[in-house]
């Protein structure tokens, strides 16, 4: 299971794995058109999608948090999937990203161990 260093921002993991995305789909971040962020640990209440967008130069683009736990990152599919099927946006980059080990209750075993910090990113 993987802890972030608490010098780590979710935004940041999750850029890292938004760039990983593009460079492996070889996509410039200009033309992606909507940038979904499942999370339920975002670095500030009210969101951390628009601080990816700025932190990876998505500057054309939208963007929205999901916050909707472990079915999160399976909304945000089907979600991009709908706006891609409407017509609406044809480049959508969807992120998964949590930082639970800084909201868990350590003392608590019966679940503490279930959780770690990680992100990943589809186009």
């Amino acid at each position: 299971r993987h802890l972030a260093p608490s010098s780590i921002s979710l935004t940041k993991l999750a850029a890292e794995a938004a760039n990983n995305a593009l460079s492996k789909a070889n996509i410039n971040v200009k033309d992606i058109d909507l940038i979904i962020l499942a999370t339920s640990t975002p670095d500030d209440l009210f969101g951390s999608a628009s601080q990816l967008q700025a932190e990876i130069g998505a500057t054309s683009s939208t963007a929205f948090d999901i916050t909707a736990a472990c079915s999160g990152f399976i909304i945000a599919l089907v979600t991009a999937s709908q706006f891609i099927q409407a017509g609406s946006y044809n480049k959508v980059l969807v992120v998964g990203a949590d930082t639970m080990s800084r909201w868990i209750d350590w003392s608590d075993r019966t679940s503490c161990i279930l959780f770690g910090d990680g992100a990943g990113a589809v186009l």
